[in-house]
């Protein structure tokens, strides 16, 4: 099929971490296709018209605004009148997370399901959430003509979940930016007053969730000696959240050497990841683990725990801990001196990412 194609993506999530990022790069790179007509995004116009502005050379991108937030009641029983109306009828709608209207699925339609872990590992997850999120979560794979994860463990998850849509379950990887990327010496060098002087320390990214398991991070944190200087670094959580991590773990003696960032740069997340001792990803379960590979694209070491996501994962430079032992990740942090492998860009882009998906859409269509 080579006709032009008239896309409408569900963005409200442009600004909003992970997910946010997979939008952003998927669709800003199909805003550049010439077999792409038109791309309407419904969404935050203070959000999208900056995007637009800096992705959308072609001029083909338009916003429709829809100030509901995800998962809530509001969103579902505005979808219908936020479609009504349209300038141009859509040939495909996009929808980056399985939050999926309940009322007027839009057909044919590409639905990406990035994970199961509120269902698979529930604890932190109210049962009322989990219960909506299994709602919409069957909608998504029983209405969608093709379903986009991003890793072979979440297929096999959502194929034993509803064995009936395995036909339409397409695996597409994540990618990696070219904003990541090694330090220079000169950049090691100007971001030392601000993130050099951590150092040395381990790095963990992501919020205080109980599936991210910061606990291994704050547990390898009291096995490295205090006197060498060691200390953690934290990108997601919140102060609160630092607190009351310390206070379960039993180790509030341990906060002088934590250090919570709050909101970071792409920039200043690239020093970090280049500066890092070494990377923390002790996840027990993810849809992906993006941290994983950006980090390795600033040439950081990561450690991750040894399961069948990260697996998925493994390359030079990703060393698969296949014990929880604080004491083995400190003396692995501690002893590794040889020099971290080069990353592999083209295998690893969101060139291939955005390329694949669209694939997966041409799909649909036909």
């Amino acid at each position: 099929m080579s006709r032009t194609v008239r896309i409408q993506v569900d963005a409200r999530l442009l600004r909003s971490g992970g997910i946010g990022r997979y939008i952003r790069e998927i669709t800003g790179r199909w805003l550049a296709r010439d077999d792409v007509a038109r791309i309407r995004f419904f969404g935050r116009s203070s959000e999208l018209e900056p995007f637009l502005a800096d992705r959308d050379r072609r001029g083909i991108g338009e916003v429709e605004p829809w100030m509901d937030g995800p998962y809530s009641p509001a969103a579902q029983v505005r979808w219908p009148l936020v479609t009504r109306g349209l300038s141009w009828p859509a040939d495909i709608t996009f929808l980056p997370h399985y939050d999926v209207p309940l009322l007027r699925h839009p057909r044919p339609s590409l639905v990406t399901v990035h994970d199961l872990i509120h269902f698979q590992l529930p604890r932190g997850f109210p049962a009322w959430k989990r219960a909506l999120g299994m709602a919409l979560l069957r909608r998504a794979l029983e209405e969608a003509t093709n379903v986009v994860t991003v890793s072979e463990t979440s297929r096999i998850a959502i194929c034993r979940l509803m064995p009936a849509a395995a036909g339409k379950v397409h695996v597409v990887r994540n990618g990696v930016g070219d904003e990541f990327r090694p330090l220079a010496q000169e950049e090691r060098t100007a971001c030392g007053p601000e993130w050099g002087r951590l150092r040395p320390f381990i790095l963990c990214v992501g919020p205080d969730k109980p599936h991210k398991n910061l606990a291994q991070a704050v547990r390898t944190l009291a096995r490295l000696p205090d006197s060498e200087g060691w200390r953690l670094v934290l990108v997601g959580p919140s102060e609160a959240d630092c607190e009351r991590l310390l206070a379960d773990v039993g180790h509030p003696d341990l906060r002088s050497r934590v250090v919570v960032t709050g909101a970071v740069s792409d920039g200043d997340l690239r020093s970090l990841y280049g500066l890092a001792t070494a990377v923390l990803v002790p996840s027990l379960l993810e849809g992906f683990g993006l941290p994983v590979l950006e980090a390795r694209a600033c040439g950081g070491r990561v450690l991750v725990g040894d399961l069948p996501w990260t697996r998925e994962l493994e390359q030079p430079g990703v060393k698969l801990m296949r014990s929880w032992s604080p004491p083995t990740w400190a003396t692995e942090i501690r002893e590794a001196t040889c020099g971290v492998p080069g990353f592999d860009r083209d295998a690893w882009g969101w060139d291939v990412a955005a390329e694949g998906t669209f694939e997966v859409l041409r799909d649909a269509l036909a």
